[in-house]
């Protein structure tokens, strides 16, 4: 007869990953799944068959037509296997929740971005600016840092990367390193890889940096992003696919070609603009308010369709903390509904 750990062992297992609990009863978890269509959700469902469970899912990386039906499929599958279980995909963009519609599943827009804490990233007072632009990304092809090649000082916060792509990421590194002093890699480096950087000395990075840089041609919502906005840098963009233009404003963002040379005049023209960073944090709460009490509105017509009151109060809770947490799936499924 095979063992649980043998059943595991056959398939592939995700270990951790981030979820949080928007409502203890009815049963609403909100994970990002990264590299599976469902992610974290198979994990926790497994757990939990018998009882209702709602999962809010966002896209995380840009979601076009196929990806949609792959999703829309495997919602199903799962829909089959836990007939309790109901999967929501959250759409980065419109279009991405329209796609997911399209393909059969059920789904709805709201950017992920307005799990953002403003409380963390914030502008600081009395602190020199140091770099022209900042870029915080993880050291990877996809985000090109050599697009930042031709301004004049970036600092260059780093973040994790997975196992297969620190190859890819130490040569990005040591080629980042190679224009030390004006570029700057901020993270210590360890055995060519950048190490882990506490929230606060990136946010005294952000208030160090003129402008905020946001490189790739396709990913997700980019949390940075809209970090950058609320700690009061305007940004120069890329066009991309993925959602983080969403709280873009023309104002203090400029969506330029891919191209070094003018990636550099878009950020020496913001650079001496000298915009109040006061002005762009607070234009940006002011973008994302609609977007949160939404999001909460959603979350409520969600509980009444399972017989609880719903509750419209439009202050939104995760401004000083986040539910969103990283853990081995077995501590989530202890927290989330206390499984052994």
């Amino acid at each position: 007869m095979a063992t649980r750990d043998s059943v595991e062992r056959g398939r592939n297992v995700q270990t951790s990953g981030v979820a949080g609990l928007l409502s203890p009863e009815p049963l609403i978890i909100y994970t990002p799944p990264w590299q599976q269509h469902l992610g974290l959700a198979e994990e926790l469902g497994r757990r939990c068959s018998d009882r209702p469970v709602t999962f809010l899912l966002p896209t995380v990386w840009h979601c076009d037509e196929r990806g949609a039906g792959a999703k829309a499929a495997a919602a199903r599958a799962f829909r089959q296997a836990h007939p309790k279980h109901r999967v929501i995909f959250v759409g980065n963009t419109p279009l991405e929740a329209e796609l997911l519609a399209g393909a059969g599943a059920d789904a709805f827009f709201s950017s992920q971005n307005i799990f953002v804490r403003e409380s963390v990233f914030r502008p600081l007072p009395d602190e020199e600016i140091m770099f022209d632009a900042v870029y915080n990304a993880r050291p990877v092809p996809e985000k090109r840092h050599q697009l930042a090649a031709d301004i004049a000082s970036v600092a260059y916060v780093c973040g994790g990367t997975s196992v297969s792509e620190r190859p890819h990421a130490r040569t990005i590194v040591a080629q980042l390193a190679a224009k030390e002093p004006r570029h700057t890699i901020i993270n210590e480096l360890e055995d060519g890889l950048p190490a882990h950087l506490d929230r606060e000395f990136i946010v005294e990075t952000l208030a160090r940096s003129a402008v905020g840089l946001c490189l790739s041609a396709v990913e997700g919502a980019m949390y940075s992003s809209v970090e950058y906005m609320l700690a009061g840098l305007p940004i120069v963009s890329t066009p991309s696919l993925g959602g983080r233009e969403v709280f873009f404003d023309p104002d203090y963002c400029l969506v330029v070609d891919s191209d070094p040379r003018t990636i550099r005049e878009a950020v020496e023209a913001l650079r001496d603009r000298r915009i109040p960073r006061e002005y762009i944090r607070e234009r940006t709460l002011a973008k994302l308010a609609p977007e949160r009490h939404r999001f909460l509105a959603f979350v409520e017509d969600t509980k009444a369709k399972h017989g609880v009151a719903r509750d419209y109060n439009t202050n939104w809770p995760f401004s000083e903390s986040t539910p969103l947490k990283w853990r081995p799936v077995e501590e989530h499924a202890r927290v989330l509904f206390g499984w052994p």
